[in-house]
Order: structure tokens, then sequence, then C-alpha cells
């Protein structure tokens, strides 16, 4: 089987069906400032909202809160710009509505017409729906700029689905960074296998027992590093969403590498 190539777009909503009202109005309920003193100046805006059932107008039938981050200063306006179109292009991928939404508010209106549409064709329709898009900064020193975002999706089906992905950026370009780009090219191999070690001591993968016998997907069977990581001054955390690798059953993976471990393949420009 193949290695998954999931981005924010694995996120897929599950269709069910369901209550009705007319959508309320997005608010604005959080703002987040950064300390001046930090590399880059930003906020973390929250809009949300709540549908109220048709039936029980004290129970709301959709609720959605989503972050938003705007970068205020500390960069020129070109690289502020390419942070904040990378993570609203995170979002635009985690609804799955005809025409790509571009703001919150157009994830608001898909999930609330389509809740709608579906209490009107299953009269008996009860589950509520929650769409929640966290947003973290992580790292923001050493002209490294680190934002996690966590997206919690329920809209039926037999279960919730979760997932987190990190976002590391050279916050004077504001382009994210690879794993390529934040190891040494010579010491690449070797961060490869030390990561190909880990996963099989803490899978408990036999030795001599391929991915695919244990239960893993990655391509030609080969383990293979992805570019969902997080990296800070405590080291550098790789992970693997729910169905990237393995099956809903398994779980996030997580591989962990405490920075002095790594440090000497880090290339010096990244180093803390």
């Amino acid at each position: 089987m193949t290695l998954k190539n999931y981005s924010a777009a694995a996120i897929i909503f599950a269709t069910s069906f369901a209550c009705q009202n007319d959508p309320a109005t997005p608010e604005v309920v959080k703002e987040e400032a950064a300390p001046a003193a930090d590399t880059l100046q930003y906020e973390i805006k929250t809009v949300a909202s709540n549908l109220p059932c048709a039936k029980d107008s004290a129970k709301n039938c959709v609720e959605v809160k989503i972050d938003e981050l705007y970068i205020n200063g500390g960069t020129n306006k070109a690289s502020a710009s390419k942070i904040e179109a990378t993570l609203r292009k995170a979002l635009s991928e985690t609804d799955n509505s005809e025409g790509a939404p571009r703001k919150p508010q157009d994830i608001i209106a898909n999930l609330e017409k389509e809740y709608t549409q579906i209490s009107k064709d299953m009269k008996n329709y009860d589950l509520s729906w929650e769409y929640i898009h966290n947003m973290e900064v992580y790292l923001n020193d050493n002209n490294l700029f680190g934002c996690s975002i966590y997206n919690y999706t329920f809209t039926g089906g037999a279960h919730p689905n979760g997932f987190k992905f990190y976002y590391t950026f050279a916050a004077d370009k504001g382009t994210p960074i690879k794993l390529t780009d934040l190891i040494l090219p010579n010491k690449f191999a070797e961060f490869k296998a030390l990561a190909e070690k880990q996963f099989r001591e803490t899978r408990e993968i036999e030795e001599g027992q391929t991915f695919e016998e244990a239960g893993y997907w990655f391509e030609n069977d080969a383990f293979a590093l992805n570019n969902n990581f997080k990296y800070d001054a405590s080291g550098l955390t790789i992970m693997y969403n729910q169905y990237e690798i393995a099956p809903y059953s398994e779980g996030s993976i997580t591989l962990e590498f405490p920075y002095l471990q790594i440090k000497g393949m880090v290339k010096q420009e990244y180093r803390f």
C-alpha cells in the first residue's frame, strides 16, 4: 500500500443528516496577541457560530469555532502574507463542499446549509455537529515561526475525526520549512535511519517483519518521513495522523527526538 500524502486536505467531513434553523451570525470571540519581544508580532482571532436546533432551540445542532492567525509585524509584508496564505489554505482544505471556502464564514455557511438540507430529508435526525479549528504558536524565535493546527470534526458517521498539523516558517521569507531544509544533506540518511529504528521499536515491529505485515502503509513497503513536524529548542517531533500510515484504530503516531540528539544533524542556521 502507499504512504498517503496527507495534508489538511485529508480531513473530509462524514456526511450525515440533521435539524434546521436560520444561520447565526458568526462572532469573533477571542483575540490573542503576541508579546512584542517575539520574532513576529501576531494575533489569533476566533470566529464562533452556533446553529440552534429547530426542535429544541436550547440545543445547538451545529457548533463551530475557527481560529485565524494574522501577522502584524516583525517581518516584511510579503513574508507575512505568505504565512497567512499558507495557514488560510490549510483551513480552506478542511471543507469538501462545492466551491472551496476562503474564510471561516464560508465554512460556517457550508456546514449550516448542509445540516439544514439533511434535516429536511431525515425528520428524526438528532445528532449535533461540531467543527473546531484551533491554532497555537509554539515557536517564535531565531527567525523561526511555528504554528500548530488541530482540526476536530464530527458531522455524523461512526466517529469524530481529529487531525493535527505543524507548520514551521522562515520568518524573514514566509516559506514553510521541510525536513530536507532542516536537516543537513549529509546527515539526512542517518536521521532517517534513526527515525525508522525508533518507529520499529515503539510500534514493536519484529526484526525481519515488513511494515505491511505489521499493518502499516508505506509506499513500496519502505519507511518514509513526512513533513508534519514540530521543531523547537526542546527537539523535533514528527507526527503521522490517523489514516495516514495506519487504520483509525492506531490513532496518531509520533516520533520524538530530543534537541541534543539531533543538534549535530540540523543546519547551522536553524540551531538554537
